[in-house]
């Protein structure tokens, strides 16, 4: 099963970069001003269901300590340790049947002692026996950018308008966990995530997006197309060139 730090809105409020080699993860309590909880990395980055994994969170700011605990009963926390204000160890069993997507909640305490209430920060996905990905980045995904994106004046490679070419060949490493360069802290395509997604909150012109809607001048993408998108996103952006 794999192991990833995941944002869910409660009673924090910040923003996070997951999925990259080194993510950070910054929380605030919503209602107060102290020092802000930083998570930068999870190691390792798998457990095994049925069995006990010890777990370490990375960061800073768990100055009063946390308390990790578990709202799904097919997860289990058997011991959570505090070695400084910058790593809590955690053991954690999973069932043999956790079901994708589980999540862990995990409950801080700031510097100046405002808790912050089931934060659901660890989610546990299984590495099979899970469903299978319902939209192909291959199949479905790129022939939009092809039609719609990858043109002269937009997203090929010739101008690459913010340094984006969706191009096939140059799409998915262009956008999978690269920061976006119209507002850096968020990831164009955060897997797992599609409305923490810049290009999904572009193509749908979400509010508070840098510049105009994608694409640009252009047709709108309809919803069914959008949706293909973020489902694609939703189910982990996985990357299938090679095998189609």
């Amino acid at each position: 099963m794999t192991v990833s730090l995941k944002k869910k809105n409660n009673l924090l409020k910040g923003k996070g970069t997951l999925g990259a080699s080194k993510p950070k993860f910054k929380l605030v309590p919503a209602a107060g001003s102290g020092k802000k909880i930083k998570f930068k990395s999870i190691t390792p980055n798998t457990a095994e269901a049925g069995a006990t994994t010890t777990i370490t969170l990375n960061g800073k700011n768990l100055n009063l300590g946390a308390n990790v605990y578990s709202d799904n009963p097919s997860v289990r926390i058997s011991s959570v340790v505090r070695t400084s204000a910058k790593v809590l160890q955690v053991d954690i069993t999973p069932d043999a049947g956790v079901a994708d997507g589980t999540a862990v909640g995990l409950r801080l305490v700031n510097a100046d002692g405002q808790t912050a209430d089931k934060c659901n920060i660890l989610t546990l996905s299984s590495d099979d026996g899970g469903s299978e990905p319902t939209v192909s980045f291959a199949n479905d995904v790129q022939p939009i950018f092809t039609a719609n994106c990858a043109l002269a004046g937009c997203h090929n490679a010739a101008t690459a308008q913010q340094g984006l070419v969706l191009e096939a060949g140059s799409a998915f490493s262009n956008i999978v966990n690269v920061p976006s360069s119209e507002q850096p802290s968020v990831f164009r395509v955060s897997p797992g995530d599609a409305d923490a997604s810049y290009l999904v909150r572009k193509i749908r012109g979400t509010s508070g997006i840098t510049g105009g809607r994608m694409p640009l001048n252009r047709t709108p993408l309809s919803a069914a197309q959008i949706d293909t998108i973020a489902t694609w996103v939703n189910e982990g952006a996985a990357d299938n060139r090679e095998s189609e």
